[in-house]
């Protein structure tokens, strides 16, 4: 897509296939970015939905002040990234397009982010005789004290870690979805199947007859893809994944949860567990 921008001299693009769409900005001399949207979201994220149509409509082109037209918000963008350097995993006052200098930026997308931000706007709250909790505005201008002390209790509840090497997601029970070390994996793989599967069962909450179900699951070639897209195409790391990947989990578009150094854990007494996750080799921009 960059290149078809580039040789015909336009800036912006949008590619589609009906479910992913992707806008993609490719201004000449400067580095090529993208946002995606996934259409099968919009009827549970209305909010990523209306974004979606305040950014792309008719009326961005042909009916907004010039400093409002996409073009104009990218290059004003361009100019909002020394106020949160970390977001490009850098230092304050360096630019990570100047050779010698290194930018880390972690992978979170933007439904991620829209989800971070859902967390700080909505409270589960306990309906009185049992059920599932329901969801409820939050208001940051009238907090009371039992709606600040369920607020303090879930930031409480929390904890962030960063790991120094490949971690995997598994699939295990309610409020039990283990991150184990690749590592750890493959030492008692190599211990033997009653070692690993003994592991697995601790950790996971799995018999062991479902254990060795998971792991004798064969991945078609599709989902094969979307692992080697989590390992960053790293062929040697897939090929380290590969068997346990009958046991790791998906996200809510299939894909596979990739490795991590980043990530946010809910204490297990929690009703909910909330886990977010970064991939653990971020990708150097150049």
């Amino acid at each position: 897509m960059t290149e078809l921008l580039r040789a015909t001299g336009v800036r912006l693009g949008l590619v589609t296939n009906g479910e992913h769409w992707m806008l993609v900005n490719a201004p000449k001399g400067e580095t090529t970015g993208f946002i995606s949207w996934y259409a099968q979201t919009w009827l549970d994220e209305r909010i990523t939905f209306r974004a979606f149509r305040s950014l792309l409509s008719v009326r961005r082109f042909f009916g907004v002040d010039e400093k409002e037209t996409l073009e104009a918000l990218l290059d004003e963008s361009m100019k909002n990234p020394d106020r949160f350097p970390f977001l490009e995993g850098r230092n304050a006052g360096t630019i990570w397009t100047n050779e010698g200098v290194e930018s880390h930026p972690l992978p979170v997308d933007n439904r991620t982010a829209l989800h971070l931000l859902e967390a700080l706007q909505l409270l589960q709250v306990k309906v009185p005789g049992g059920g599932p909790a329901e969801a409820r505005q939050l208001s940051f201008r009238s907090l009371d004290i039992e709606q600040i002390g369920h607020v303090y209790e879930g930031l409480l509840d929390h904890t962030a870690k960063r790991t120094a090497e490949p971690y995997l997601g598994l699939i295990g029970k309610e409020d039990e979805e283990p991150e184990v070390p690749l590592a750890e994996l493959e030492m008692m793989k190599a211990k033997g199947e009653a070692d690993l599967l003994g592991f697995l069962k601790e950790k996971t909450g799995k018999t062991e007859n479902v254990l060795v179900r998971l792991l004798q699951n064969q991945i078609d070639d599709r989902l094969a893809d979307r692992f080697r897209t989590a390992c960053q195409n790293d062929d040697a790391l897939w090929q380290r994944v590969a068997p346990f990947a009958g046991l790791v989990r998906m996200d809510s578009f299939g894909r596979p949860i990739p490795e991590y150094i980043l990530v946010f854990t809910a204490n297990k007494r929690r009703q909910k567990r909330a886990v977010l996750f970064a991939d653990f080799r971020p990708a150097k921009r150049r």
